[in-house]
């Protein structure tokens, strides 16, 4: 099942953060997704099968409300997320972040690996012909 992505308030009690009933403070979607959109270089953290966390930086992209990257099947990574599909993707600004959790899954659609290699969709960012993962853009409810 595919959700629509959304975003919310975190939940960081003693920083001055409002409850989200007040309204007040939020930032818009589309802050977010502009550091989404304009990063290169992003944190995708994902589970080992002992419950530890694995944290990578990766190059990916954010496209059509997802995240995008490619990694080969062997590394950490990919063996974690056949497992486990939750992931963390963060871009790399620490004093502005974007913090995403979701699912990924394995793209092996012919057309959807051809659509992200075309030069249009990746404007001036590298190829890749590794596999690729999209990262979903959903939070549990």
């Amino acid at each position: 099942m595919v959700r629509p992505a959304r975003s919310a308030r975190p939940y960081m009690p003693g920083y001055g953060t409002l409850p989200a009933t007040e309204r007040t403070g939020l930032l818009p979607w589309s802050w977010a997704e502009e550091r989404l959109i304009s990063s290169r270089n992003y944190w995708v953290v994902t589970v080992w099968p002992d419950g530890r966390p694995h944290a990578m930086p990766v190059w990916g992209m954010w496209h059509d409300g997802a995240f995008w990257f490619s990694s080969s099947k062997p590394s950490r990574k990919s063996k974690n997320l056949g497992v486990n599909p939750r992931c963390v993707v963060t871009t790399e600004d620490a004093a502005n972040p974007v913090v995403v959790e979701g699912t990924a899954e394995l793209l092996t659609n012919v057309k959807d690996i051809a659509k992200l290699t075309s030069p249009s969709c990746w404007r001036s960012r590298t190829r890749s012909t590794r596999p690729i993962t999209r990262s979903k853009c959903s939070t549990p409810p």
